[in-house]
């Protein structure tokens, strides 16, 4: 059953508990779903940690810092000596070969197994990381499930990520011109880097961020902190400033939804939409980096579609901080149960 913020409840089941007239409209509240609101552990579960003692530390998020920081500097070395090798055993020259590696690394079948394997490390050390500081509930975290499928909450995520992307451009326009270009330089409309772009990074990133990370997050600081704390790391993963900030905003939309549906399947496919759209402006020759400003001109129906993009980004921000604030009291309700 849901809410009437949209948050799963479970339903109540009739206990089967004595007998005759007793049974007649005995009912038996089942507990909060922990999974998403961050209730009491089942009867007969593992006690919870106190949310102190939970993953992740300072040091934990140091070290899976860390492990993302090495795994994206040496899996590409890695990968690009192989494949060099594998060139000149087959009579390739040096020079060559380092040619043809640096292209696959930049745009290449090298590239997107690089960062196929970059993320595999990132999930499994993160995951085996989490066992050992005491969570063992790692099989909890990564859902896929279909059950709690929204259209309507798909379609409301595309339109508000490309209203907040409107919405910021006048903000993102301030930094120099050659974020613009890294940017570019970043988005590719060869086969794998379409691959990588619209396919592997929705998987991957959306894996971590929100099926590891916001989920550790949110069981020890809560639905509001975890969702703010993962869109921040999610923004930074990108490095360059226009997308760091870009990325923030998001990854607070991909988090709300995740939290809404307790499945991966929906954030995957608004990150892959989100992405897809980047290549395709790039393979008209817009650019990823292209404005409103670009298309439509500073004309009056530029600053109607833009007053139209601030109204949906504003009303959705109230509905979400509403939504999260019900969330968040839940999951302090369910925290102080289970202290009892």
């Amino acid at each position: 059953m849901i809410d009437d913020k949209g948050f799963v409840k479970d339903e109540p089941i009739r206990s089967l508990e004595g007998s005759g007239s007793e049974r007649k409209g005995r009912l038996q509240e089942k507990e909060p779903d922990a999974h998403l609101l961050g209730g009491s552990p089942a009867p007969g579960a593992e006690p919870e940690r106190p949310r102190g003692e939970r993953f992740p530390s300072v040091t934990d998020g140091l070290i899976v810092v860390g492990i993302f920081v090495l795994a994206g500097l040496l899996i590409p070395v890695l990968v690009g000596g192989v494949y060099a090798a594998i060139l000149m055993m087959k009579g390739a020259p040096f020079a060559q070969a380092t040619s043809e590696v640096y292209a696959s690394l930049h745009n290449g079948a090298a590239m997107a197994l690089s960062y196929l394997l970059q993320f595999l490390v990132l999930i499994v050390l993160t995951l085996r990381l989490r066992r050992r500081r005491g969570e063992t509930d790692n099989a909890t975290l990564l859902r896929f499930s279909m059950r709690r499928f929204n259209p309507a909450l798909l379609l409301w995520g595309v339109v508000l990520l490309f209203s907040i992307e409107l919405l910021i451009e006048p903000l993102l326009s301030v930094f120099p011109d050659k974020y613009i270009e890294m940017i570019e330089s970043a988005v590719s409309t060869s086969g794998w880097g379409i691959f990588t772009g619209v396919l592997l990074a929705p998987v991957l990133e959306e894996t971590f961020f929100r099926g590891v990370l916001l989920e550790s997050l949110r069981r020890k600081s809560g639905p509001v902190r975890g969702v703010l704390l993962s869109a921040a790391a999610f923004g930074l993963m990108h490095i360059i400033p226009q997308q760091v900030i870009s990325g923030f905003f998001a990854g607070i939309v991909l988090g709300y939804v995740y939290l809404r549906t307790g499945s991966l399947v929906p954030v995957i496919l608004l990150h892959a939409i989100n992405n897809c759209a980047a290549v395709v402006l790039s393979a008209t020759g817009l650019g990823s980096d292209a404005t409103l400003a670009d298309l439509l001109g500073k004309g009056t129906l530029y600053y109607a579609v833009y007053l139209l993009c601030a109204v949906v980004c504003v009303m959705s921000a109230v509905m979400m901080n509403r939504s999260l604030k019900v969330a968040q009291q839940a999951d302090s309700s369910g925290e102080n149960a289970g202290r009892e």
